[in-house]
């Protein structure tokens, strides 16, 4: 399925000369007396399975590619207020195709979809984050919808799908605070930025049905102490971390928590 995708279409990028790696080649093994505990045979296992890992975000991106652009249109906000019905019925669709890609996963490289359970390894842990980001991807217009709607109730579909987005806003912070430096660290960064500030607003929307995490006080110090650590590097981030800080302290004020119980980390 995975290789399948990768080979749909011709890209541009594909005329380029060698733009992408090769597939590991196993050495050859005798067949009178194989010792799959070699070295060369432990190392090239490990290029294989890197190798699944390496397919498997290609194909995941390729259908984010085609399927994000039917939901984040231009003026997207507006759109999923006033065609949250629609919207729904497309999510629908890109769900069932994001189901496709995690069940023709290799077994051995396929991850929790729960956002509760840790990534073994790093390549794991790309793999999970990707997957449960897509998913939260296609679920934050109902989360926006709900706390944005105020002509009429929200249905039990729309509030369920905002619940499961914060609910996996969840592991996707408390996760990422567990790894060190990488190549996608900006990138996770930034995330762990957006999915704190949509947390604050539902902790001051204060909607009925609405299931802030209980803990959300512990995950933005996560959130914070990432973006302090980092921010010493990159100015940028370091602008996050002063702006979550003045979030979180004012929502700390609005539901009566003190300055000395809301503790920032050091």
């Amino acid at each position: 399925m995975i290789v399948t995708l990768n080979n749909a279409y011709a890209a541009p990028v594909s005329k380029l000369r060698d733009p992408f790696p090769s597939p590991p080649t196993l050495p050859a093994v005798s067949n009178e007396s194989p010792d799959i505990g070699t070295p060369d045979i432990l190392f090239s296992k490990s290029q294989e399975k890197s190798w699944l890992y390496y397919l498997a975000e290609i194909a995941l991106r390729r259908t984010l590619d085609r399927a994000l652009p039917l939901i984040y249109l231009p003026e997207a906000s507006p759109v999923w207020m006033e065609y949250i019905e629609h919207i729904l019925e497309t999510s629908s669709q890109i769900d069932e195709q994001l189901s496709a890609w995690y069940d023709h996963l290799p077994p051995a490289i396929r991850p929790s979809v729960n956002p509760e359970t840790p990534p073994s390894h790093q390549l794991a842990f790309f793999t999970q984050c990707r997957f449960l980001g897509a998913r939260a991807s296609i679920l934050l217009p109902f989360l926006y919808y709900t706390l944005h709607n105020e002509s009429h109730p929200t249905s039990e579909v729309i509030l369920s799908r905002a619940n499961e987005y914060l609910h996996l806003a969840r592991g996707l912070i408390i996760h990422p605070s567990k790894h060190k430096r990488h190549g996608g660290l900006w990138f996770v960064l930034r995330g762990i930025w957006s999915l704190s500030i949509v947390i604050l607003a539902t902790v001051h929307a204060r909607i009925d049905g609405l299931h802030t995490p209980a803990d959300w006080p512990e995950l933005m110090r996560f959130s914070l102490q990432m973006l302090r650590i980092w921010g010493s590097e990159a100015a940028d981030i370091y602008l996050m971390y002063e702006t979550l800080v003045r979030a979180f302290l004012t929502i700390c004020r609005e539901v009566g928590i003190s300055a000395e119980v809301a503790e920032l980390p050091r």
